[in-house]
């Protein structure tokens, strides 16, 4: 089987991560398939500079961030986006161009994003199963630091992006059943097509070390961050040290320098030292797992992994297969790893109480892991996989579904034609055009209506008249009214499609099963028609259905989107107030709202006019922007009223007080800066920002 690993952490360039631990061990147990590794993030400072060797020496093909950009230069990546959206795009483009069996994502990063989008709409893919492994979605870690985002919109998005791989991937693969029950209960629609399937371990484990544990040694083991329980651990050190005779001589910390209460742990931990000078104290931030193992069998101490939240920790699996004494918080999926015994309750007293009885209770134990079950489990799940089923585009063009796509003409003579002969161009057999003239007062717009209507009589198109003119919303609202088609497409008469639109959007339609689909889009400037002079224009990709960002501003797509025609009339079709420029981002949050589908297909389908006097620019955003979240208003929703307060109101309130602050000195900055430039001073300006 061919099968490639996308992955931004990796034994190599990084270091001591627990992603980059599992996609290690993966690709060691998948050896005999025909294997792709593709590294998204850059090599951390110190790494392995050769790292990339010790895979080739495997026979699997590595492949670069930097290989990604080079292939995606001309691919229209869009600066303003995300880096990570940027990152998913690359990735996505450089996979459509190989022909995998598998790939495996991983959730943290949201490197699948635009790939399993893709996949989902049928653009790509159609012979590909995209898997996504579930290890920590970066709103879980948030829980788990308790730290409040800095970047409160930018989390947003990435939260969403991380949310639509595992809920649209064509396998959720879960280390934990913890990991799956926590997507649940944060609203998390989890595809039927998932597995639990616990981490694998290949290493062969070293043998036993005969010597005796050495109680008056403890360990933390893992990341030294909030989230692992560096703090809990540190207080409950403190009591245990405070007590006579506490038969503590050295106490030892394995892993990254993280952060406590915005300064570095190490920083925290040296203070701890220099108050108690009778106890040694070992700090080594810069251990692989191997040399982590090795450091614990030759001091003979014991293990602590006191985490907030973990779903299945590779430093807890890595004591169990090596036999190494430990203790473990009861958190997250570690009760489906480690016997009773070995556990405690996550507490400063709770680690209190497991280092009193360390020497009781620090023997081996039989543990509900076992490497071998779990790489078993992994082979197992390869070995089942069936080919995919192919997408909508095995229908046959003439086979598709009938459809309308509804033109609303208002005063814009010069670019009706260009709209009508685009749609032209799209040649789909199962159409109808339904173009309503909603009250043109306009002579030159009565006299091109005419020439239309007469052009395109031989297509059987329709063309209605409004006496008085009553708006956008109600216009297309007309429009669909007169429509027979099972799928409506809206198509404002200053925008052209591109000759793929129809086709496109229907067969996304048939394939995702979604109630309604948006679309990338180009931007065209000036008067011209595009399809004559189709100057490269901004792309436009919106974020999709994310009801929270949803209500600050439009991020599903504008008004050229395909929705069954059922949907558009059981919602009630377009708001038709005419103080709004925003009847689609209005109808479209409300479809979310109430649970209707809602998706994006990743790609340019049209050209939309952007002009300095188009009704967008002109409105009032005011009471555009309030018309738009009125159903929201309406809804009383306290599931969302409680997500907005946590996810939104607050982080947005604190990140604003962050900035405050940080303003806040500018004034004293500027004079300590000059007064030091007046003295002929010429230090970097950071050193004065404190």
């Amino acid at each position: 089987m061919k099968i490639c690993l996308v992955t931004p952490d990796i034994v190599g360039p990084i270091q001591n991560g627990g992603i980059g631990t599992f996609c290690a061990h993966l690709l060691d147990l998948l050896q005999g398939h025909e294997l792709t590794l593709v590294f998204t993030a850059a090599a951390e400072k110190g790494s392995d500079p050769n790292w990339r060797g010790h895979y080739l020496r495997k026979g699997i093909r590595v492949v670069t961030l930097r290989d990604l950009q080079t292939y995606a230069e001309q691919r229209n990546i869009n600066p303003q986006q995300d880096r990570f959206l940027q990152r998913s795009w690359m990735i996505y483009q450089w996979l459509a161009g190989e022909q995998f069996d598998l790939v495996h994502f991983q959730d943290w990063g949201a490197n699948g994003f635009y790939a399993i989008r893709a996949q989902r709409t049928g653009l790509a893919f159609s012979k590909t199963r995209l898997a996504v492994t579930v290890h920590s979605p970066s709103k879980w870690l948030r829980q788990g630091m308790r730290e409040w985002p800095e970047d409160t919109l930018g989390h947003l998005r990435l939260n969403y992006a991380e949310r639509y791989c595992i809920e649209h991937a064509g396998a959720a693969l879960f280390p934990s059943s913890h990991m799956r029950d926590w997507c649940r209960s944060e609203g998390w629609q989890i595809p039927e097509t998932h597995w639990v399937l616990p981490c694998p371990y290949v290493h062969k484990a070293a043998a036993p070390d005969k010597k005796s544990i050495d109680p008056a040694h403890l360990i933390f083991f893992g990341r030294l961050e909030a989230r692992k329980g560096l703090d809990l651990f540190l207080s409950a050190l403190e009591r245990i040290l405070a007590q006579e005779p506490h038969g503590i001589e050295q106490v030892s910390f394995l892993g990254k320098d993280g952060q406590l209460k915005g300064a570095p742990s190490s920083e925290r931990i040296r203070a701890l030292s220099l108050q108690l000078p009778g106890i040694k104290f070992h700090i080594h931030t810069d251990l692989d797992a191997e040399a982590a193992l090795q450091y614990i069998r030759e001091s003979r101490g014991i293990a602590w992994m006191p985490s907030r939240i973990d779903n299945c920790p590779y430093a807890v699996i890595e004591c169990i297969e090596n036999q190494i004494p430990f203790f473990a918080a009861a958190t997250g999926g570690v009760p489906e790893l480690v016997a009773p015994e070995h556990r405690f309750p996550l507490s400063s007293i709770g680690i209190e109480k497991s280092m009193l009885l360390r020497e009781k209770t620090a023997g081996q134990a039989l543990h509900p892991y076992s490497a071998e079950s779990a790489n078993t489990l992994w082979l197992d799940w390869h070995a089942q996989l069936k080919p995919v089923v192919a997408y909508a585009d095995t229908i046959a063009l003439d086979d598709l579904p009938w459809v309308s796509v509804c033109v609303p003409y208002y005063n814009q003579p010069e670019f009706l034609p260009h709209t009508l002969n685009a749609l032209k161009q799209c040649d789909y057999p199962n159409l109808e055009v339904i173009v309503i003239n909603d009250g043109s007062n306009d002579p030159k717009c009565t006299a091109v209506w005419d020439k239309m209507v007469k052009r395109y009589e031989q297509l059987d198109w329709s063309f209605y008249e409004l006496k008085v003119n009553q708006g956008l919303g109600a216009a297309r609202n007309v429009a669909a009214s007169k429509a027979t088609g099972e799928y409506l497409i809206f198509n404002d008469s200053d925008n052209c499609a591109f000759p793929q639109m129809i086709e496109r959007f229907v067969r996304a339609m048939e394939h995702s099963g979604a109630d309604c689909l948006t679309c990338g889009f180009v931007r065209h400037h000036g008067k011209g028609d595009p399809l004559l002079t189709p100057a490269p224009g901004k792309v436009i990709r919106p974020l999709g259905d994310f009801t929270l960002l949803g209500l600050l501003d439009n991020v599903y797509g504008d008004a050229n989107f395909c929705i069954r025609r059922e949907t558009f009339e059981a919602i009630g079709g377009f708001c038709e107030d005419r103080d709004t420029a925003a009847h689609d981002w209005e109808l479209l949050l409300r479809l979310s709202l109430e649970g209707y589908d809602v998706d994006v297909i990743p790609t340019e389908l049209y050209w939309y006019r952007h002009l300095p006097n188009s009704m967008m620019r002109q409105a009032d955003r005011y009471q555009s922007h309030l018309i738009a979240v009125q159903s929201w208003l309406n809804k009383q929703d306290s599931l969302l009223s409680r997500q907005l307060l946590t996810q939104l109101t607050i982080p947005l309130f604190l990140e604003h007080q962050h900035l405050h602050k940080s303003w806040s000195r500018l004034p004293k900055f500027l004079q300590r800066w000059q007064r030091n430039r007046r003295r002929g001073q010429n230090s970097p300006w950071w050193r004065f920002w404190s």
